[in-house]
């Protein structure tokens, strides 16, 4: 196991500006571009409400880090209200976030095109 420091990890602002992921780790099964990955492990910091962004073909965990968040949709919600709390649900889910406070989480990202 090796250490690192999470401020050390670059930061990528969000599509929708409501946050930002530093990237700890990927994978890739096939030579990738610096935007594909099979996996990848962040840690995102949410400073915003507002659209949550989808990954088509990717399923998502996440584990709250602090704070609090529900991400709501028509079909679905999901909302992590205590430290450690996990869910799954997937990248092309539509999404609006909601925070009463800024909120950091660790996600795992999937891609279910690599399974096949």
């Amino acid at each position: 196991m090796r250490r690192f420091s999470l401020d050390r990890c670059p930061s990528t602002p969000w599509r929708n500006g409501g946050g930002l992921t530093r990237e700890i780790a990927r994978g890739a099964s096939r030579p990738a571009t610096a935007n594909e990955w099979d996996w990848r492990l962040s840690v995102a910091s949410i400073t915003a409400s507002g659209p949550f962004s989808t990954f088509a073909g990717v399923d998502r965990v996440a584990a709250l880090v602090d704070g609090a968040l529900l991400l709501d949709a028509r079909s679905a919600a999901r909302s992590w209200t205590a430290q450690g709390e996990v869910h799954d649900f997937q990248g092309d889910d539509e999404f609006f976030c909601r925070l009463a406070a800024p909120c950091v989480f660790q996600a795992i990202v999937d891609g279910r095109f690599s399974r096949t």
